[in-house]
Order: C-alpha cells, then sequence, then structure tokens
C-alpha cells in the first residue's frame, strides 16, 4: 500500500518512538511529582524510562499506523497535523487517566467508563484545536519541516515541566550545590543550543546530526552525572588525628531478630557462636539488656538517637527517622570519624532516613524505584529488575562488602554500622548449615514467612516447630561465620585491638512461648530481651570475659559511645553512659527500662525495673499483665491482681516517662513527622518481610 512505503514506514517508527519516549516521560512526571520522598537519585528515572519507552512504542506504533490514516480522510490534512492530533490526543488522554487513576481496570465501574469516554472527547476536542493552531504555524513559518511542532514545543515544554516540577516539589529537601547548579545551566545552554541549531535547519545535514548528538550527549550526561542534589551529610567529614580521638576506630554490629538466649555466650544451650563468644571473651557482656521496640523501625529509631520510641511516630510502615534529632552517625562524623554503613534491611535504607550522617550508605536494598503508580515503574520491577540489579545481599555477601570497605578504608579514623538481615525470616540457611535429618514436608528447607502460622492457616507440629527452630539456629550460625570474617580482616589489618566493637539486636524473635511466631505483636521478653556485648579498645585488656546484671537498654548505647570518645557534652541524653559501669566498676543506679510500639494487634507498653515487668494494653482496658521476673522469666503467671505496692509503683514510673518523653517530641517537633510515601512495591517489600499482610 502507498501510505505503508517504506519512507512512510520509517517515520512512523521514529515518531512512534518519540512518543513512547515522551509518554514514558509523562508517566515519570506525573508518578514522582507526587512523591516527595521518592526520588533519592535522578538516575533512576533511566532503566523504568528506557522500559515505559518500548512499552508505549509497541502500544503506539500499530495505532498510528490505523490513526494517521483514518484522520488524514476525516480532517483533509495534511501528514503533520495527522501527527500532531495523534500526539495530542493521546498525551492528553494518558495525563487524564493518570490524574483520574483510571489505569487499573480491574477497578472500572460505569462512572469510570463514562469518565474515559469524556476525557477521549475532550482531548479529540483540545486535538482539533491544536491542529488549527498547527496550520498556521506552519503558514506563517512557511516551514517545510516535518516535525516543528515537536522540535520546537512539545520537547522543550517537556522538559522544562521536568525541572519545575522537580524545584518545585524538591526544593525543602534537595539543596543543589553551586558546581551542580552550574551544571544545570549548562545543559539547559546546550539544550537550547542545540534546538536553535535544528530550527535553521530545513534538511537533514550535519547540522541536524550535531545537533541531535549534543542533545543526547547531554542528556546521558545530565542524568548520569546529577547523582542526587540531596544534602546527605547533616555534619560533614573532617579528618582528624588519632591522637585528638579517644579511640581510633567503632565497629556497630547488629543482628537483627537476635533473641539473646540463643547465643552460646549467654546461653549454655545456646548456639555455638565462636566469633560472638571472642567478641565477649574480650569484652563485656550485659546479661540483662532490653531493646526499647519489638520490631526493627522504632527500635533503631532509638537506638541511632538515644531517645524513647514515645517521643517518635516510627511505628508504621510509612514513619521516617526525623531529621530534628542528631543521629549517632551525625556526631562521630561531627567528632572526626568518617561513617559508614552496610547492611540489608529495607525498614533501615535511605527511603527512611537511617542514611542520615553517614559518607558511606551501602544498604541493600540499593534502589528503589518509588515513583508512584507508575506504568514504567511496574513494568521495569516485574520485567527487568530482578533480571538485571542487584537489589538484595545475601550474609555473606554483607561480610565480604564490610571486609572490602575495611581494607579500603584502614587507615582513616572510621564509625563503621554493619547490619545482618538474617536471621530475620524467612528462615533458608545455605544447604551446608542445615540439619542432617529430613525436613518436614510442610515447611521444608526453607520457611519464607510467618503468616499462615500468625493467622491460624497452618499449625505447626511439635517436629515442625523444632524444625522451624533448627533453620533460625542455622541462621544464626551463618551469621557468626562471617562476623569471624570480618574479625579476621580486622586482625590482618592490625585494627582488632584498637577498634571497640559493639554487638547487639534491634529485637528478638518468638517461637510459639506464648501461643504465635516471629517479632512485632508482644512485649514478652523472648522478643526484647538482646544480645549487648562491647569489646574495648586496646586501652583495656581483659583476662577474662566480664558480666554485669543490671538492667539497660539500646537508649544507652549512643551516650556510652559519646562518653568513651570523651564528648559526653555533645548532647544531652535521657539514657545513662554504661562505661562507669565497666571502667570504675561502679553499679548504676537501677534505671527502669521502658519498651513500646507493638506492630501487630493489641497495642502495649511496657516497664522492666528491678525484676519486676509490668505490661499495660493501650488497646483493651483491663487486659494489663505484671510479672515476677525472678520467680517467673517465662512470664506465664500476672500479678496483676496481687502486687498491688509495686505495681502502683510501675505505673507511676511509666506515667512519669512517658510525659518526659513526650515532651521531648513536642520539643523537637517529632510528634508531627513527614511520612515516606511507599510504592506498590515498596509494599510488597514490606509485605515479604511479614510487616504488612
Amino acid at each position: 500500500m502507498k501510505s505503508l512505503n517504506t519512507e512512510s514506514l520509517k517515520s512512523s517508527l521514529a515518531y512512534a518512538l518519540f512518543l513512547g519516549l515522551y509518554l514514558a516521560c509523562l508517566d515519570l512526571l506525573m508518578s514522582f511529582s507526587q512523591q516527595v520522598y521518592g526520588l533519592y537519585d535522578f538516575r533512576l528515572i533511566l532503566p523504568p524510562l528506557a522500559t515505559g519507552a518500548v512499552f508505549f512504542f509497541m502500544i503506539t506504533f500499530p495505532g498510528y499506523l490505523i490513526f494517521k490514516k483514518l484522520f488524514r480522510r476525516m480532517l483533509n490534512t495534511n501528514k503533520d497535523s495527522s501527527q500532531a492530533a495523534f500526539f495530542i490526543f493521546i498525551s492528553i488522554l494518558f495525563i487524564l487517566a493518570r490524574a483520574f487513576d483510571l489505569l487499573r481496570l480491574q477497578t472500572l465501574s460505569g462512572i469510570k467508563i463514562i469518565q474515559i469516554l469524556s476525557a477521549g472527547l475532550l482531548a479529540f476536542v483540545m486535538t482539533f484545536w491544536i491542529i488549527k493552531f498547527h496550520r498556521l504555524f506552519l503558514t506563517r513559518t512557511r516551514s517545510n519541516s516535518q516535525w516543528p511542532v515537536f522540535k520546537n514545543t512539545i520537547l522543550i515544554l517537556t522538559i522544562e515541566a521536568m525541572l519545575i516540577v522537580w524545584i518545585l516539589v524538591y526544593r525543602f529537601t534537595y539543596v543543589p550545590a553551586i558546581t551542580k547548579t552550574f551544571f544545570i545551566f549548562f545543559l539547559i545552554a546546550l539544550w537550547g543550543l542545540s534546538w536553535f541549531l535544528m530550527s535553521r535547519t530545513k534538511k537533514s545535514g550535519l547540522t541536524t546530526w550535531i545537533s541531535t548528538g549534543c542533545i543526547l550527549v547531554s542528556l546521558i550526561l545530565g542524568l548520569s552525572h546529577l547523582p542526587s542534589i540531596r544534602e546527605k551529610n547533616r555534619f560533614p567529614f573532617s579528618s582528624r588525628s588519632a591522637a585528638q580521638l579517644a579511640i581510633k576506630n567503632i565497629i556497630l554490629i547488629t543482628i537483627d531478630t537476635l533473641r539473646s538466649d540463643h547465643l552460646s555466650c549467654y546461653n549454655d544451650d545456646g548456639v555455638r557462636t565462636p566469633a560472638i563468644d571472642q567478641l565477649a571473651d574480650d569484652g563485656f557482656i550485659f546479661e540483662n539488656a532490653y531493646s526499647n521496640a519489638p520490631w526493627t523501625k522504632p527500635s533503631f529509631a532509638s537506638m541511632m538517637t538515644g531517645h524513647s520510641p514515645v517521643s517518635f511516630e516510627m511505628n508504621r510502615p510509612e514513619s521516617r527517622l526525623p531529621d530534628t534529632l542528631m543521629t549517632i552517625a551525625e556526631a562521630m562524623g561531627k567528632l572526626g570519624y568518617y561513617t559508614a554503613a552496610i547492611g540489608d534491611n529495607y525498614n533501615l535504607t535511605k527511603k527512611f532516613n537511617f542514611d542520615q550522617g553517614f559518607n558511606d550508605f551501602i544498604f541493600y536494598p540499593k534502589l528503589d524505584y518509588n515513583m508512584g503508580l507508575s506504568v514504567s515503574v511496574k513494568l521495569f520491577y516485574h520485567i527487568l529488575l530482578g533480571k538485571f540489579d542487584k537489589l538484595d545481599i545475601t550474609t555473606q555477601g554483607i561480610a565480604t562488602e564490610s571486609v572490602q570497605w575495611l581494607q579500603e578504608n584502614e587507615h582513616d579514623n572510621f564509625f563503621l554500622w554493619i547490619h545482618f538481615l538474617d536471621p530475620h525470616l524467612p528462615y533458608a540457611p545455605p544447604r551446608r548449615y542445615l540439619p542432617k535429618t529430613t525436613p518436614p514436608p510442610e515447611v521444608g528447607i526453607r520457611l519464607e514467612d510467618g503468616k499462615e502460622i500468625r493467622v491460624g492457616m497452618f499449625a505447626p507440629d511439635e517436629t515442625e516447630r523444632e524444625w522451624i527452630g533448627q533453620l533460625y539456629r542455622q541462621e544464626i550460625r551463618y551469621v557468626d561465620d562471617s562476623i569471624e570474617q570480618i574479625m579476621r580482616t580486622l586482625k590482618d589489618l592490625n585494627l582488632y585491638e584498637e577498634t571497640l566493637i559493639v554487638l547487639t539486636s534491634d529485637h528478638g524473635e518468638e517461637f510459639w512461648e506464648h501461643g504465635s511466631v516471629e517479632h512485632g505483636h508482644t512485649l514478652y521478653q523472648e522478643l526484647i530481651h538482646i544480645p549487648f556485648i562491647i569489646k574495648p579498645s586496646k586501652t583495656q585488656s581483659l583476662e577474662t570475659p566480664q558480666r554485669f546484671r543490671q538492667t539497660v537498654s539500646l537508649l544507652s548505647l549512643f551516650p556510652t559511645l559519646l562518653d568513651v570518645c570523651r564528648h559526653s557534652d555533645l548532647l544531652p541524653l535521657p539514657g545513662p553512659s554504661l562505661k562507669p559501669v565497666w571502667e570504675k566498676d561502679e553499679t548504676l543506679k537501677p534505671m527502669p527500662v521502658y519498651c513500646a510500639d507493638t506492630y501487630f494487634f493489641d497495642e502495649r507498653e511496657c516497664l522492666i525495673f528491678q525484676n519486676y515487668k509490668y505490661i499495660r494494653n493501650l488497646t483493651i482496658p483491663g487486659a494489663d499483665e505484671f510479672y515476677n521476673l525472678t520467680k517467673d522469666p517465662g512470664e506465664y503467671n500476672s500479678l496483676i491482681h496481687t502486687e498491688a505496692p509495686p505495681l502502683r509503683h510501675m505505673q507511676s514510673i511509666m506515667d512519669t516517662l512517658n510525659q518526659q518523653a513526650i515532651q521531648i517530641g513536642y520539643e523537637y517537633g517529632l510528634l508531627d513527622l513527614k511520612k515516606a510515601d511507599l510504592s506498590e512495591a515498596a509494599l510488597e517489600r514490606l509485605r515479604s518481610m511479614g510487616y504488612l499482610r
């Protein structure tokens, strides 16, 4: 057919490719413009942009061939008008569909169908007037070019719109440096020069090819060399000599979901963990240490800032670490340490602001394509991401990354945080760690999550429960071997003796002690009693491990690090430093430990003080619990109706601590925190970790 000759087909292919790219830009633009905290890296646009462009091209190319022929006959117009009509029609229809959330076909209703038809009619009317304007434009300019509208209007408007949206949406969160601001203006000037050269050229020649090359080069350079214009470090790194620092290096090792009673240095029947035992032998063990929340995000928020979970609003999936409080990393950077973090847990990524204060933040998943309900991102995530991008990392991989980082930074004074996700669900130890017995068929060698168990759809028998516990314990062995690799590297680099190492956990894990599994749902000992080991630097030599029975919490981590660095006056913190305990053999004044922020089921808070434990149920009045941990360490016999005097005392202490924490929250503006916008991919990841249903 004449309309499908070679030249026409080439023109249609080029046009459809351009339209596909434009629609992909619109798709991403409309998505991330609504995600205030979603786009941390401009380069994140490129992979889904390419995927979306190909997808839209596959749709628009055959549609355009049909549309072009129909519109020529209906409107008796030329090729340029036909192209402009199709372009504007599709673009406006897509914009309206995205704006009214009409792309999810499974939720369509009669009203939505009417909305789609109305949007199509509106797009058609607007297209007609665009064509009229286009004809006038051609007449007045006497241009013989095929795509004057696209060259002089559409792309410029697109680039301007993206830059304007970027500036408007991120003007408070992103602070461009002078060099990057200059680079942006340079790119804009390069684009302007390119389009000027093209507009002066009526025929396809050398100038057009040079201009097109300039456009492509500036686009690639712009997107790849603008990694982020976010002011990442609130306290810039300023190196100090070792003589100016009380301790050369500090390493914080956190192990997700680790119960203290499953370690051999805490319990003779625990898992054999030689590496962790070595740290304990070289340092101090706090036998009665507690996390301040039974799940990751609020626990680490308290650990990293030194403040009670009551001061935050950190117990929801979208909660973010506040900017208004100084973190351990920020303090260490201010003191002169080079700060770095290596680990794996989606709840601790830069999405939730846990990167603040770190010079290097190597946390997995590394990339989060959180740009709303973007079609391009959905396609990229489901089709390509798992094949070509390293989103996740193994426990062994974390050790390898840590070793490499230590080798590259051995001459710096550093604060390094290493976080292992194992033994968090899924319980899937490498095969070499699996028990030699045959696994129960209902469980297998991997327990993906505990949702079915938690809601009663799967009730494991005694054998299956034992096997699930074995999977958890073997993951602890796996983590211990990875820690041994890091310790061996420290010794090979002659850093072990002069490095202070802290090992702890954010929370524990239940295995049917109180009728359920996993974490986040109660405040019993199995969920909040955690390991807390401090191996000091060479300034103190120990022949035998020292054990302390004082009741402490992770609120003491921050003030302890400041104290050993001889900067305890840097900022006031509610928790006590633990340095006097081992340095002067002093006994801490008994301090109550507060824990809160359950994630599942009833909302609870608890207080541990002088071997008593009070659990207040904030959801169901009259469902409080009270235990004597000395006589009833398993918390099976509540004394809520029999121990009146100590109970009233505990209630009074809890109320006082709550009032103090709330006051701090209001002083620092913590109780009106911004929330992170979560994409469907982000929500799915939280579901896979057991934090959403």
